[in-house]
């Protein structure tokens, strides 16, 4: 699973590093041409989510993973002939889908495979490798990006192709998860959706993921708008979240698969996250030196909380999860995150783009309440067999 995860990640990093040059420059779309389609993919992976949960369920989560895999390697090749606007748009919406589909799936595959106490540990190391092997792949795309020629940028959809043709067949021969025993008669149906505990715990998470969305817009934004840290500080922070993600997820993950694991991780991270949002902060009101310095210390306090956000998550779905029920639990779960991915960029940029040091407060807010509510949100959740006290 490591290894396959690791070339995945190869090809995926390259790509996803450079697709919008490739898009852009090799397909000849707009900026907005292309934000529009990235932003159909997800909603389209938002929309099938539960589905794709249940079908996992159903059928097996290994058919489920080969089956999207398969599909997506054929649309990363029709990359090669796409040159509208429409055709684009057809190719990203799907692949939206099949990545989504990807996603549940594996997660249901570590939940049937592996025994409770190490599916998060598991989880955390395939993270750790995962993102070694996006950040290589990244750095592979620079060198695409730097020749600026069509053959070159063909290399990022077709270097994709053959990378989860590796993964494939490295994946085809894990074990097979057997599909769920049949729903009984006195069963619910889509039983995650009707899990409100479960439900509450999903928003709270999601609230928690605004992590994510500081990372990828606030903290750049505010570096080259709010303060006098030069601009290529922007991508070394980007490596040393990476740096810590591989180096300390596994460790962030340790005691995290109980109920009271989870309630010590939530609170720790939204302790830092607090503080990091007053580091950043506070990185606006000093010189260039003293910027750099507070910048590169509010990074690092916010990997912290995305290690301990991430590790929580793995516990809540695996622990919380109906065993029947693995791919629609880890589905319905996914949702918050999503959501936070969709409303995510425009909430921190209005907040601390616009209104600075008064926006930051107000991301701290929302550290505040997960900080408080968790606690009670995980008492509401009663017994469950699969995450002791």
């Amino acid at each position: 699973m490591a290894v396959a995860d690791f070339v995945g990640a190869l090809g995926w990093g390259a790509f996803a590093a450079g697709s919008a040059v490739f898009f852009t420059r090799s397909v000849g779309l707009s900026a907005a041409q292309v934000g529009v389609g990235l932003s159909s993919a997800a909603a389209a992976g938002l929309l099938v989510a539960v589905p794709a949960g249940r079908l996992a369920d159903r059928i097996g989560p290994i058919r489920v993973l080969i089956t999207a895999s398969l599909c997506s390697m054929v649309l990363f090749a029709s990359y090669a002939l796409v040159h509208s606007f429409a055709a684009f748009l057809v190719v990203v919406t799907l692949l939206g889908v099949l990545q989504r589909l990807d996603r549940i799936s594996i997660q249901a595959v570590i939940a049937g495979l592996l025994e409770r106490g190490d599916r998060v540990h598991v989880s955390a190391f395939l993270r750790s490798v995962n993102n070694a092997g996006f950040a290589i792949g990244a750095t592979l795309a620079g060198v695409v990006v730097a020749l600026d020629t069509r053959p070159a940028y063909l290399a990022l959809p077709l270097g994709n192709v053959v990378a989860t043709g590796v993964m494939v067949s490295l994946r085809s021969r894990l074990p097979r998860v057997p599909p769920a025993p049949p729903r009984g008669e006195h069963e619910q149906r889509w039983v995650a959706l009707r899990d409100r505990p479960f439900l509450a715990l999903t928003a709270l998470y999601g609230l928690a993921r605004l992590d994510g969305t500081l990372l990828d817009v606030a903290v750049p934004l505010w570096i080259l708008h709010h303060t006098q840290a030069p601009r290529p500080l922007v991508a070394l922070l980007a490596v040393v979240n990476t740096v810590l993600v591989v180096a300390l997820q596994v460790r962030a993950a340790r005691g995290t698969e109980t109920r009271r694991g989870i309630v010590r991780a939530k609170r720790s991270a939204s302790l830092v996250m607090i503080a990091a949002c007053f580091v950043f902060a506070s990185s606006g009101w000093v010189g260039e030196s003293g910027a750099i310095l507070l910048l590169i210390a509010g990074m690092t306090l916010l990997t912290a909380g995305e290690l301990l956000i991430s590790a929580a998550g793995w516990s809540m779905v695996y622990g919380l999860a109906r065993p029947h029920a693995q791919g629609e639990y880890g589905a319905v779960f996914g949702l918050g995150t999503s959501a936070m991915q969709l409303a995510g960029p425009a909430l921190v940029v209005l907040l601390t783009d616009r209104y600075g040091v008064v926006g930051w407060g107000a991301v701290a807010a929302v550290y505040v309440f997960v900080f408080f509510v968790i606690r009670p949100a995980m008492a509401r959740v009663g017994e469950r067999p699969g995450l002791p006290a």
